[in-house]
């Protein structure tokens, strides 16, 4: 059931938060780094916070 609710984008993962940090790891400063990853934690509850 989890496979077939995966492969039809039902349940969150956190692809988006890691696109977005490596995405502005390429053009961001540390600190910046560290202020968006905050928000990420804060704002947008990722499934997976310690991978991020």
């Amino acid at each position: 059931f989890r496979e077939a609710c995966q492969l039809h984008g039902l349940l969150e993962d956190d692809q988006q938060w890691d696109a977005t940090m490596s995405e502005a790891a390429a053009a961001q400063s540390p600190a910046r780094l560290r202020n968006l990853l905050a928000l990420i934690l804060a704002v947008c509850g990722p499934s997976n916070p310690k991978q991020l």
